[in-house]
């Protein structure tokens, strides 16, 4: 190796973001993750897994290595296969992250597990979680064996990073801010003093060249502004015997998950209508689409489970956060029921804070550079079931609460009825 090429790539976030580490989990289940001196840390392996992802989609000739191979070298054969087959290392290495925070306050979030049955809350299944703050920095710096062609700069200006988890709810959308680069000529003495005396991010801060990333963001499938008719609450805050809305920066907000259960839970409720049961599984039977009898390959997850992902293979889609605009919000009491004497139970008055009037955005965006069209197909008639007034958005909807309307019609076509492609994708013989 006579030259090695210097990289930083730095990464914007444009949503909340999360790297959790479990493993210290105590009060807070899903904690972001710190290093050793308690600052914030973005382990390279997250960022090497959605550099590999994006390079894998590209390839210099047709039926040739993909440029995840030429530069992040071949996948580990996984349980003795492959044995024999050549191996292709790695001429890309990242050596380290660093991120920096607009905001060094963490935000707590919660979530619940939905029962399928009961369209309620599942007992005993709150989680409470941490995000870091849009607008944050992570800046990304590795090393590559030789130089960077013009092919593989365009491939890694054309990334679209992927940060941490919770990208099905709208955590983690990022964008790529700045490449830039430096090589250095290990056969003379400049270049070699300059690569062993790299000390850490400092060493990275000003390399020769710059380049300027093209700035991808996959567009949105939808994106849909909404009003509030009669109400509308999620959150799991509390103060006192008070019930709150989630809240970024003052304003209440409804979570990706929220949207993406709704969303998720009203797909298969259409497609149980039509008969297609099957398209909500998450594994089809032994010997469906996706598997290969000798035990290889798992089985196929159903269309709606392909398309909001599984617990093990994330979905097609993302839902954002959705931040309610000129929002004007009213503390509405209740009292829990006592189930003997059919009275107020004592001692168990409390209050739902509940938005009463306000604006919000439905966005949904691919996940995937091609979403296949039934999918859009199939969410479009979950939002004509939302404007109609079928289906309500957060709790109370059973006494009231949650109906929204499409404020702009003009972009507005609901849809009729599901596509013959739609039907095909979901399972329906015709």
């Amino acid at each position: 190796m006579s030259k090695v090429t210097l990289l930083r790539l730095d990464i914007e976030t444009h949503a909340p973001w999360r790297i959790a580490a479990p493993e210290t989990a105590s009060v807070i289940d899903l904690p972001v993750a710190t290093d050793g001196a308690g600052g914030f840390f973005a382990p390279a392996t997250s960022i090497a897994g959605s550099l590999r992802s994006h390079l894998a989609r590209s390839a210099r000739t047709p039926g040739g290595p993909t440029m995840a191979v030429e530069m992040l070298g071949s996948d580990r054969p996984v349980g003795g296969r492959g044995e024999g087959a050549p191996i292709t290392p790695s001429a890309l290495r990242i050596l380290g992250t660093s991120v920096r925070v607009a905001d060094p306050g963490r935000r707590q979030t919660a979530q619940t597990a939905m029962n399928r049955h009961r369209a309620a809350a599942e007992a005993k299944s709150l989680r409470l979680g941490e995000v870091l703050p849009s607008g944050s920095t992570v800046s990304v710096y590795a090393e590559y064996d030789g130089e960077l062609d013009p092919v593989a700069t365009n491939a890694l200006a054309d990334w679209v990073p992927e940060i941490g988890g919770g990208r099905s709810i709208g955590l983690g959308a990022c964008a790529l801010t700045g490449i830039a680069f430096e090589v250095l000529d290990l056969t003379t003495a400049p270049g070699l003093e300059r690569w062993l005396g790299l000390d850490g991010p400092p060493g990275f801060s000003n390399l020769q060249t710059e380049i300027t990333p093209t700035g991808r963001r996959r567009a949105p499938l939808f994106d849909i502004e909404v009003e509030i008719v009669d109400g509308l609450r999620t959150g799991a805050g509390a103060e006192g015997n008070r019930l709150l809305m989630n809240r970024i920066d003052g304003e209440p907000v409804i979570d990706g998950s929220s949207l993406k259960g709704i969303f998720r839970s009203r797909c298969e409720f259409i497609a149980r209508s039509i008969g297609c049961a099957d398209a909500c599984d998450e594994a089809l039977s032994e010997g469906g689409a996706g598997a290969t009898g000798d035990g290889d390959t798992a089985p196929e997850p159903g269309a709606i489970a392909r398309l909001f992902g599984t617990r093990d293979r994330r979905g097609l889609i993302g839902f954002e956060q959705a931040v309610i605009s000129n929002a004007e919000c009213e503390f509405r009491p209740h009292v829990a029921v006592d189930r003997f004497t059919r009275g107020a139970a004592s001692g168990l008055l409390f209050e739902e804070e509940v938005v009463v009037r306000g604006r919000f955005r439905i966005v949904i965006r691919p996940l995937v550079d091609a979403v296949p069209p039934w999918a859009s197909d199939l969410l479009a008639q979950v939002l004509r079931d939302l404007d109609e007034g079928w289906v309500g958005i957060g709790s109370g909807t059973a006494r009231g609460q949650g109906t929204i309307r499409i404020v702009d019609r003009s972009d507005w076509v609901p849809p009729a009825s599901l596509a013959p492609e739609t039907l095909a994708a979901l399972g329906r013989q015709s």
